[in-house]
């Protein structure tokens, strides 16, 4: 973990990625939140440095997509992500739709600590 991660807490990122904050510093969601940071700031340091590009961030996004649907659940309603809007849309049942909004969420919070780390 990089001294920056270390100062944001599962609340900070909910924040960061528009979403409800999560119910404890233990929970599913938070737990999800701070993978997800955690997997921005691998990539940063694999690159050598700031500035991931639009498709890594992509990928990243997608590979913290929780696969089983259990798990995909507990982050979603842990955040009370069916607050966020899916805006990429498509066709599938309801977890297909979660695991969009979550990839949504996943990526607005790695464009967010993008943003941070740069203006830093």
């Amino acid at each position: 973990m990089t001294e920056t991660t270390d100062k944001r807490t599962p609340y900070t990122l909910a924040n960061m990625a528009g979403v409800s904050c999560p119910d404890s510093l233990t929970s599913p969601g938070a737990q999800w939140l701070q993978q997800v940071a955690d997997d921005y700031d691998e990539a940063v340091a694999y690159a050598g440095g700031p500035g991931l590009d639009a498709d890594t961030i992509s990928e990243r996004a997608d590979a913290n997509v929780p696969v089983y649907t259990h798990n995909r659940w507990q982050v979603f309603t842990d955040l009370c992500a069916w607050t966020v809007e899916d805006e990429i849309g498509g066709d599938g049942d309801m977890t297909d739709q979660a695991g969009r909004i979550l990839y949504q969420v996943a990526e607005a919070l790695m464009w967010a600590i993008e943003r941070e780390d740069n203006e830093s």
